[in-house]
């Protein structure tokens, strides 16, 4: 896994914190695959990217 910024650990932590504890670890999963095909080099945008790609099918938007 890459070395992350204090401020990418925070977004990510700050993402983990919000889904229920039975879907974190696929969170972590997604984001680790998806990072992986990244490459060495990870901009701020990978990170951004990965982030909303591994949450995709965990989260429910309720309908206003």
């Amino acid at each position: 896994m890459p070395v992350f910024t204090a401020e990418q650990r925070e977004m990510i932590m700050a993402t983990v914190a919000k889904l229920p504890p039975e879907k974190r670890g696929l969170f972590v999963e997604r984001l680790e695959a998806r990072l992986q095909l990244c490459g060495s080099r990870i901009t701020a945008t990978d990170i951004e990217d990965a982030v909303r790609v591994a949450l995709r099918g965990l989260t429910h938007h309720s309908a206003a």
